[in-house]
């Protein structure tokens, strides 16, 4: 089933697993198997008999449904979870309400976009309408925070009033974070795998469309409404949650001014931790699997692991051998060489059986001498080859011939049967085989060229670091760029990447340490972790210029800007991390492992954003008398 298991020919290599086909009736049940309706795309039953369903396209298909049946639980339960802490929050329906609408119109709206351009849905496009929760309600968070603020300070004041004020004061941070949120995703547009770019792009646009919503139908809203904010914290005078002395504020601040005391031991700590993140760093590989993304009681497992229990295994590698001239694959010696490689390759670790040209020869020559094991064996000639090879095309099943050469014998193909698909072991099969063909087949003028399902993940997993980490790389350079610009400072735009960029070194070291391999998932949650991570720095950077402009003074700026935008940071980040770590409680692996790295994203970024950026700034020198707030006039 699927790529091929019990395709090997009666009495050749595979020891005659698809003996079924050749008895009468068999492809009329296969046909029947098929049709029947399988439990979970794996196993289907046709009275009692079993069929199972392997090989990658069954594992893929598989996968995508469920990746979208767990997202269909899922995502009413992420709502639910990030709805409840909004309220928790702002202890207001309206605060629940409207960045709940926020973030639903830019899904929609996102997903509707890609039905009209009949844009496929990839697998990974499956996650994007959980990663646009993260992206698209961060900035109605900030907005949401700054106005009730601004409605408990000043009472008095109609909504109009108030949310014009917080569009002044919000409008530039929020354009620079859309900007460079959008530059981190749009670096995927790079990547050399289209799933991958067409993710990039419409998370770009859903970020567009979530900054749309957020600048005009959050003020519309509230500027209609009277302002108001909630029985709970109208008794309390908002004390706990929101007035500049409240327990979040004040602890901010506390941690603030004792680190500030000593910024030599703060630096330390921080290059330290960096230190021994970038060692771990070293340590990270690639090693992706379709097959752990399921249950290990899952059918398709179950059918995976029977097959290459009992059979020559379900990843396939096709290795195409090309000569240069017609009938080269008639030379006895050549033929010997092919011999010599399956022999090779047979004896590596998760390899089963291998099937070629060579094991149809092999096994006439052993019939037409009454099955004498003795000549169980390539014969002598270039002549008997000939004959060999002539008979057997004219037999009663010559299309089996043309599964392993074509028609002039200039191309042979060797068939590897494998029994993971892990691509770290597949690369190491991969590259044995390359370095065998290399020494032995020098010379010959053959060629050797790779196919098949295990080619295929070994170079998707190749494509998979690469891309992502060009994409990282570039993300981190544009918004360096983007942020120098808006900034007017090259210093104030290598600040920007400062928390995202020690983030993503702190969580990379601790997979490479912890051996959690690298793959969609977590390189995913690093683009992730970028995107979206920026904004609080951006965040703070903003306001903490526009306190250093007021006060002159570094210690009084920064127990300024935490009391304005240190808690509105630690809101965004929580809302974002209470919502992904719900995906803890999913029951398909890769979600779980997204939910986990981009919610310990959330938290790191959150922290190095209150401590490394306090710190850098300390150490500026500025120019006197201080320095304006550059993106005002930018923007």
């Amino acid at each position: 089933g699927g790529s091929g298991a019990g395709a090997w020919p009666q009495g050749g290599a595979g020891g005659g697993a698809g003996g079924w086909q050749g008895q009468a009736g068999g492809w009329e049940l296969w046909g029947r198997a098929e049709a029947a309706e399988a439990s979970d795309g794996a196993v289907a039953r046709v009275g009692d008999d079993r069929f199972y369903l392997a090989g990658r396209p069954v594992i893929e298909v598989t996968s995508g449904l469920h990746a979208l049946e767990d997202l269909r639980v899922m995502i009413p339960v992420l709502i639910v979870a990030i709805a409840l802490t909004l309220f928790l929050i702002f202890r207001t329906w309206r605060g629940v309400l409207l960045p709940m609408t926020v973030m639903a119109l830019a899904i929609v709206w996102t997903m509707g976009v890609m039905a009209l351009a009949d844009v496929p849905m990839y697998t990974i496009s499956t996650m994007l309408p959980v990663i646009l929760v993260a992206v698209s309600i961060g900035d109605a968070v900030h907005l949401l925070s700054h106005y009730y603020d601004e409605v408990l300070h000043h009472p008095e004041d109609g909504g109009r009033a108030i949310m014009g004020r917080v569009l002044e004061r919000l409008g530039p941070p929020l354009i620079t974070t859309t900007i460079t949120t959008g530059v981190g995703f749009l670096a995927l547009l790079f990547a050399e795998m289209p799933p991958f770019r067409v993710f990039g792009l419409f998370t770009v646009l859903g970020i567009a469309f979530s900054w749309l919503l957020t600048v005009s139908l959050i003020p519309a809203v509230l500027g209609l409404l009277r302002p108001k904010v909630g029985r709970y914290l109208a008794k309390r005078r908002a004390l706990r949650l929101y007035a500049e002395q409240n327990r979040l504020t004040q602890a901010l601040v506390r941690v603030t001014d004792r680190l500030q005391a000593r910024p030599a031991w703060l630096l330390g700590v921080l290059l330290a931790l960096s230190a021994v993140a970038a060692v771990g760093a070293t340590r990270l590989y690639v090693d992706s699997s379709w097959l752990s993304d399921f249950r290990k009681d899952s059918p398709v497992v179950r059918a995976h692991d029977l097959i290459n229990e009992r059979f020559s295994g379900s990843i396939f590698l096709n290795v195409v051998f090309e000569g240069h001239r017609k009938d080269v694959f008639k030379d006895p010696a050549l033929l010997r060489r092919i011999e010599a490689f399956q022999q090779h390759m047979e004896g590596l670790p998760h390899v089963g059986d291998s099937r070629s040209i060579v094991d149809y020869i092999k096994s006439m020559n052993k019939a037409l001498h009454a099955d004498d094991p003795a000549y169980d064996r390539l014969p002598d000639t270039r002549q008997e080859v000939a004959e060999y090879l002539y008979l057997f095309s004219v037999s009663g099943r010559p299309e089996q011939l043309d599964e392993v050469m074509d028609f002039d014998y200039r191309r042979a193909l060797v068939t590897i049967a494998i029994q993971t698909d892990h691509t770290q072991a597949l690369k190491a099969i991969i590259d044995d085989a390359r370095r065998y063909i290399d020494r032995h087949f020098a010379g010959t003028g053959v060629e050797a060229h790779f196919a098949g399902s295990a080619n295929n993940s070994y170079v998707w997993a190749d494509l998979l670091i690469r891309s992502q980490t060009l994409a990282i790389g570039l993300s981190k350079l544009g918004i360096l760029a983007i942020a120098a610009l808006l900034f007017r400072s090259l210093v104030v735009g290598i600040y920007t990447v400062i928390p995202v960029t020690l983030t993503t070194l702190l969580i990379a070291g601790f997979a490479g340490w912890a051996g959690i391999p690298l793959d969609v998932s977590t390189a995913l949650a690093a683009g992730v972790a970028i995107g979206v991570g920026v904004d609080y720095a951006v965040h703070y950077i903003f306001r903490y210029l526009d306190e250093r402009r007021h006060a002159g003074d570094h210690l009084q700026a920064t127990q300024a800007t935490m009391r304005s935008v240190g808690k509105t940071i630690v809101f965004n980040a929580t809302v974002v991390t209470v919502g992904f770590a719900v995906l803890l409680f999913s029951r398909f692996p890769p979600h779980v492992k997204l939910g986990s790295f981009v919610a310990a994203y959330m938290v790191v970024s959150c922290l190095m954003a209150l401590l490394s950026l306090p710190l850098a700034f300390r150490y500026r020198r500025w120019r006197e008398p201080a320095e304006e707030v550059a993106p005002r006039a930018v923007l």
